[in-house]
């Protein structure tokens, strides 16, 4: 289930000076995206993306399928639901061939309509499922294989990072004992696009969610973290940045492993020591044993690792078990960090992984229109050229296939909502 309290984001506005104000709404939940209106007039624009955020909370449990958003003039008021294509805000990625990710080796690929939904695990990842063909003629069909999807269907922030992390992951070696493992590249059906990827499904939770007072944390699965860090860092050249208990799994082996590369680097291009996974290893550790979480809530310069490795005791929390004393836990921690200190780390060799930027977008081919007073506009052409998106009225319009990404919502939102004050 998508926490609530994230399922609604702004993405974009049109807010001239004398109005209407627009917001540009996505429902991850549903995978729509809404606009949303405000007609009156006010003097502090930018004020404008609360209300509007607070309207489509109050009423997106209400907009059934072809209603593109709503209007308002009084916050308190009624509400218009627009109907109108030319209201539809829809946009959809114009995603890449197979063949922008470069990669040196050939990759398992599956069709977005090959997915089942199992799970909304939270904005652009889902839990999913898909049916294996049988590896030999005769073979009886395996079980479906479960795995997580990260996908994008809008081209903003998180797509690029969702796009590195693609590139990263898919060149990590699937057979790592501490690293999730990649799965597949995901396309869709109908353009054979990129839209995503799925990687190994490892039930059980993270460190975070089942941490040390539900399941007792092993001296081995410390060992364990550092060995995968040091290769990611200097087999790898790569830098996850985001070491942290919500990003560390435990298998049914009993063996740690990481996921979740969206925030990775490679080191010799983007690499700071403000992002160094030697502090996030650290923090974690500290946090698992104590529960304290407040040093990673300062802003990443502020962070310093040293004043956690230097303090006099860790106070284990009451309630967190351990397969050994903290002492030991912090001498083996201690003995890794000095070593990291006391050696060339970082020195480029033939096992670094490396990967290109997202290159420029695709080629595309979309309608042109004569747009007339009063409203309405008419087909005039159309015009081929490279673009990042392209609106689902355009498609509509050169009556092309598209994946259709809206979904019912899993979830009544305003039921979900705390109740406000």
């Amino acid at each position: 289930m998508i926490d609530p309290e994230r399922r609604l984001w702004a993405v974009s506005s049109n807010l001239p000076d004398d109005g209407p104000y627009t917001w540009h709404i996505t429902d991850f939940d549903q995978r729509r995206h809404f606009a949303v209106r405000y007609e009156a007039r006010v003097e502090d624009v930018e004020a404008t993306e609360e209300i509007c955020m607070d309207q489509i909370r109050k009423h997106v449990d209400d907009l059934g399928g072809g209603v593109y958003g709503i209007s308002f003039t009084q916050w308190d008021g009624p509400v218009t639901h627009l109907t109108d294509p030319d209201d539809d805000v829809t946009a959809y990625v114009n995603n890449f061939p197979l063949s922008a990710l470069g990669l040196p080796f050939p990759v398992k690929t599956v069709f977005l309509s090959s997915l089942t939904e199992l799970d909304r695990m939270g904005p652009n990842v889902d839990l999913v499922s898909y049916q294996e063909a049988p590896s030999a003629a005769g073979a009886t069909a395996p079980s479906p294989t479960k795995v997580a999807f990260k996908y994008w269907f809008m081209h903003n922030g998180g797509m690029f990072l969702t796009w590195d992390e693609l590139n990263c992951w898919s060149r990590l070696p699937r057979d790592h004992p501490h690293i999730v493992p990649f799965d597949s590249v995901v396309l869709d059906p109908h353009t054979h696009g990129i839209v995503g990827f799925t990687t190994r499904y490892i039930p059980g939770g993270t460190l975070h969610a089942n941490n040390a007072t539900k399941r007792p944390f092993r001296l081995g699965w410390l060992r364990q973290l550092l060995s995968a860090v040091d290769d990611l860092n200097c087999r790898y050249g790569v830098m996850h940045q985001d070491i942290a208990p919500r990003n560390i799994l435990i298998d049914e082996r009993d063996n740690l492993r990481i996921l979740d590369f969206d925030d990775a680097i490679m080191i010799g291009k983007d690499y700071t020591p403000d992002l160094d996974d030697a502090k996030g290893v650290v923090f974690t550790l500290y946090e698992i044993i104590t529960l304290d979480e407040h040093f990673r809530e300062l802003p990443h310069k502020q962070q310093d690792p040293e004043v956690v490795l230097t303090m006099e005791t860790w106070a284990k929390h009451p309630d967190v078990k351990l397969d050994a004393d903290v002492a030991e836990f912090r001498a083996v921690l201690g003995e890794w960090v000095a070593q990291r200190k006391a050696r060339e780390f970082f020195q480029p060799t033939e096992t670094w992984v490396r990967w290109t930027e997202m290159p420029e977008p695709p080629v595309v081919t979309v309608p042109t229109y004569e747009y007339h007073k009063g409203g309405g506009k008419t087909i005039t052409g159309t015009k081929t050229g490279p673009r990042d998106v392209v609106t689902r009225q355009q498609l509509v319009d050169l009556g092309a296939e598209y994946w259709d990404w809206e979904r019912p919502a899993s979830y009544k939102l305003r039921e979900a909502l705390p109740e406000e004050d």
